[in-house]
């Protein structure tokens, strides 16, 4: 009886050992992995972990993608598109230790509804970094655009047929979290019979949270699945929200909460009338929030840097600053105009002070015209430049004037408007910085082949001129 068993054991052994003879065999011989790819149920997707299941796809990213994602959940929210988002966050979810393994091994004609949401996903990808870092990509938005023009890029990735748009926009300082909870209240008041998403924006960070039923619905990158493994959102009472937005946007702080808010809806339902209430609300004071890098953010800075001339100029009418706080990581509300292309902010601010036309960032010496450059905001180096008292040789710490600047560039490799600019209202050519080099030495070792060439025409045709 105990040999039957032995030879049971040995038989069943080598069918066993067939079996997976057989099944490497024929996934070898097919092209495809012998490899277990092993799900993970049980686990929230962090902000960190969806930068690296993009670079899967080959998408390689420094930066977050919390504004790209929550916008354009937003859009995909306001036309009932948003299932097939949830579907495939949670396949990333779900295989978020082995997606590289995962995709590889996907059939070539698969007909799974996962393996189609996990291979189309790329697509996706490409739509939030287009929305994420929209001034990468002039061809598509068809000009300078940044992130606060959330018109125009709604304008440029919305399906004609579901026309969605911003429709009202606001900065606020909250007094302290009694205050926001008040807000948030009349909000909730206000808008729960209607379907809208909110961003919610500070410096550095966007969520976006609209109402279902009693709750706030509530989407952010950096907590994604963390209250329900069914859906990547979160909910909360408006308490409870305002707790979450106070732990995730004012850390650092005990009382002072800045955000920018913007409502986006579509234009059959305008909500704006439902929210005058709020635009008539005034901030307190000039109030500060902390940033990065031991940077302080006043609600003029949070104002500017979304482009909210509302705000701007209740700031300007209280007299509040505008410029250089004199410390390498500049949040001056100038200077953010300045890096985000707010040119109607910009000319309010600079108009309601114009001795500082001229004025230096203690730091490096760089000018609001250096800035500009640097920047390659064009309307502003435009506006700039057509002023009287313009120093356009003025020199920062390196003896680097506007027109070196303008060189040294990624933009201005491919458009030498700036440059073109710049000469056409006498920016000097021989002017050296104090490492002795002059604006050919700029373009040459910044490998600017566009710089040299129209530096030299200019040059030449200054030559011709003067006999």
């Amino acid at each position: 009886m105990q040999s039957l068993n032995a030879i049971s054991l040995i038989l069943i052994f080598l069918a066993c050992t067939l079996l997976l003879l057989a099944y490497h065999i024929y996934f070898t011989k097919v092209g495809l992995s012998t490899n277990l790819v092993v799900q993970t149920p049980h686990k929230k997707l962090s902000h960190n972990k969806l930068l690296t299941l993009f670079a899967c796809y080959g998408f390689q990213l420094s930066d977050g993608v919390c504004f790209g994602v929550s916008l354009l959940w937003a859009v995909l929210f306001m036309t009932n598109n948003e299932e097939t988002f949830y579907k495939q966050l949670d396949a990333l979810r779900r295989y978020q230790d082995c997606l590289p393994e995962k995709l590889r091994d996907i059939p070539m004609h698969s007909t799974s509804e996962e393996d189609a949401l996990l291979l189309n996903f790329k697509y996706r990808i490409k739509k939030i970094i287009q929305i994420q870092s929209p001034e990468e990509y002039p061809n598509i938005y068809r000009k300078h655009t940044w992130q606060a023009d959330i018109d125009v890029i709604l304008a440029t990735i919305n399906d004609p047929h579901h026309h969605v748009k911003r429709q009202f926009m606001h900065t606020h300082a909250f007094k302290d979290r009694n205050d926001a909870k008040y807000i948030f209240s009349q909000l909730f008041t206000s808008l729960h019979q209607h379907k809208f998403v909110l961003l919610l924006s500070s410096h550095a960070h966007t969520i976006a949270i609209t109402i279902q039923g009693n709750q706030w619905l509530v989407l952010n990158t950096n907590s994604l699945y963390e209250h329900d493994l069914k859906y990547p959102y979160l909910r909360f009472n408006t308490d409870g929200m305002v707790d979450y937005l106070y732990t995730h946007f004012a850390a650092k702080l005990s009382r002072h909460l800045i955000l920018s808010m913007d409502f986006i809806g579509k234009p059959h339902t305008p909500i704006d009338p439902n929210l005058r209430w709020l635009k008539a609300i005034a901030p307190l004071s000039a109030t500060y929030q902390e940033g990065d890098n031991n940077t302080r953010l006043s609600f003029l800075s949070i104002a500017a840097f979304q482009g909210d001339m509302s705000a701007i100029r209740q700031g300007i009418k209280r007299g509040w600053g505008a410029f250089f706080h004199y410390h390498s990581s500049d949040s001056s509300p100038i200077t953010l105009a300045i890096s985000q292309g707010r040119t109607e902010v910009f000319i309010a601010l600079l108009n309601a002070a114009p001795h500082n036309l001229n004025i230096k960032r203690q730091c490096d010496k760089k000018s609001l015209l250096h800035l500009a450059v640097l920047s390659h905001t064009i309307d502003i180096v435009r506006y700039l430049l057509n002023l009287k008292k313009i120093n356009i040789n003025s020199t920062d710490i390196n003896g680097e004037t506007p027109l070196m600047i303008s060189c040294t560039t990624l933009q201005s490799k491919t458009d030498d408007t700036i440059i073109r600019l710049l000469l056409a209202k006498g920016a000097s050519i021989n002017i050296k910085s104090t490492s002795g080099k002059t604006v050919y030495d700029y373009a040459k070792d910044h490998s600017n082949p566009i710089a040299t060439k129209y530096l030299t025409e200019y040059n030449n045709a200054s030559f011709s001129c003067s006999f």
